[in-house]
């Protein structure tokens, strides 16, 4: 039997709640098309909420625990096979269009082409002249605190119009005849914010989004672990931001719909079957509990979309098990008949594709995150240098099983907080359960405290600031440049948007 044809659109920073077929009031025409023809998975988690650690893990298969890789100035060794090299190894011709986040000279990692350029540098040297050059107003509000400063409103910017390019760049590549079977990762930058979409789709928005029940809910217990992630914004920037949002996402919706038309054109024309997954590296916040941003373990910061059609797939199936990322590269090697690697943390999901899907299997998925608490002082710049003197490190981890959801955060320091919540009867995590299911909570916790050693964790992340730091004075004596970085923003994609 032939090897089908796999393409993964991979975005950026969109919640798995933020679909209509997830019941959300945005219009995904294409999503929910692709719900309808195949399998959505309804509990897919990120192994990280943020962009290199999730997109690593997703790459090579393995958690951020065993890619040490936490942070977004990172990357993976270049001796580090990813799933691209087992498919490459199985026949597969593999090509990246668009967007990965790799940093440094391996901008490959098992792909075999690159096509449309990256929007985040590709150098451990941040090129901030050029970047201001050529993104004018979005030199550095690419970033969680865009909401507090302005940056949202109808208009255009870098990410529409790189994410437009990406698109035409897929579907001309699709257009052409491939006779190999071919492995696609489709990465777009929306919908990640800056919050801002083309005007007539925001106003839509505007006109009937509203404010989430917890907007004012930011919980107390973690204040001193991730607390200067609430903004403290007013109700009138959070409607607005929330506007943009949901109009990046219609936005996106639409360029899945055009590469998934294309990407089945081109295998029913090679005579090839075809699978086509949608998902992304992680969610967004957008003022749920007051917080922006990712980088936090409540469900719209770690919670993904995750659909899958094909040919053979049944339609309209909806999964309830707990799945992961990481699950994508050894799917997508049973898929292509690529032998799977030994490193690999995901599953297959490939039982949940065919006629008969597992039973109940109480699968327990895992979210891990590092970050820096920052004094409350600093909450106005909380990634200058200032801040970053007062920072204590904290290592937070979401243990999901059956319903129940639990957090746990330590920092340093010592400082520790956990909360637990039952998602079916508690979607939107209201209510802390860990004093009044005092068992529950004890067995989380044992696994919990197993898998934690934040002094451990701190000693390799200095180990790798290091690095990092090593590879920036060797760019710079050797004037690497700025890489594969894409440069073609136009002037009207670098002006501050109308509110």
């Amino acid at each position: 039997m032939s090897q089908p044809d796999i393409l993964i659109f991979l975005s950026d920073q969109h919640s798995g709640a933020v679909t209509g077929c997830a019941g959300a009031d945005v219009d995904t025409p294409n999503l929910d098309a692709l719900s309808r023809d195949g399998v959505r998975f309804d509990n897919a988690y990120t192994p990280c909420p943020l962009c290199v650690p999730a997109r690593m893990a997703f790459m090579s298969g393995q958690s951020p625990r065993k890619t040490g890789i936490y942070l977004n100035d990172d990357t993976l060794p270049n001796v580090t096979p990813t799933f691209l090299h087992a498919m490459v190894a199985a026949g597969y011709e593999t090509v990246l269009i668009g967007r990965m986040h790799f940093v440094g000279e391996d901008q490959r990692h098992g792909f075999l082409k690159r096509l449309g350029g990256e929007f985040t540098p590709t150098t451990w040297v941040r090129p901030a002249e050029r970047m201001a050059e050529f993104r004018g107003k979005y030199a550095v509000p690419v970033w969680f605190a865009s909401a507090r400063e302005g940056m949202i409103g109808g208009g255009e910017s870098c990410v529409t119009f790189y994410d437009r390019m990406i698109t035409q760049t897929a579907v001309d590549y699709l257009s052409q005849p491939h006779e190999k079977p071919q492995c696609i990762v489709v990465g777009t930058y929306g919908p990640h914010f800056p919050y801002i979409a083309t005007r007539e789709i925001y106003e839509k928005y505007k006109a009937r989004v509203k404010l989430p029940a917890d907007f004012r809910d930011f919980p107390e217990k973690f204040r001193d672990f991730f607390g200067y992630r609430s903004m403290g914004v007013t109700e009138e920037v959070a409607l607005q931001a929330l506007a943009a949002y949901y109009a990046m996402v219609e936005m996106a919706d639409g360029q899945i719909g055009e590469v998934r038309n294309a990407f089945r054109e081109m295998s029913r024309r090679e005579g090839r079957k075809q699978f086509f997954v949608y998902t992304s590296d992680h969610g967004d916040m957008n003022g749920r509990k007051g917080i922006y941003g990712k980088n936090v373990l409540f469900e719209d910061s770690a919670r993904i979309p995750l659909l899958v059609a094909g040919d053979g797939v049944p339609a309209g199936r909806r999964i309830r098990e707990n799945v992961s990322l990481l699950d994508l590269a050894p799917t997508a090697c049973q898929l292509g008949g690529a032998a799977p690697l030994e490193e690999f943390d995901g599953e297959s999901l490939c039982p949940y594709l065919g006629e008969n899907p597992p039973e109940h299997t109480h699968r327990l998925v895992e979210c891990e995150e590092y970050d820096r608490y920052i004094d409350p002082r600093f909450r106005a710049a909380p990634m200058g240098p200032e801040p970053m003197k007062t920072a204590v490190p904290e290592y937070g981890l979401m243990l999901r099983q059956d319903r129940w959801k639990y957090i746990r955060y330590e920092r340093l320091d010592g400082k520790i907080a956990e909360a637990l919540y039952d998602l079916e009867a508690d979607p939107l995590e209201l209510r802390d359960l860990a004093e009044e299911e005092p068992e529950t909570a004890a067995a989380f916790r044992a696994m919990a405290e197993e898998r934690t050693d934040v002094q451990g964790l701190v000693r390799l992340q200095k180990t790798r600031a290091r690095n990092a730091n090593l590879f920036r004075a060797y760019e710079k004596a050797v004037d690497f440049g700025i890489g594969e970085l894409w440069t073609d923003n136009p002037p009207e994609g670098r002006v501050k948007p109308m509110p």
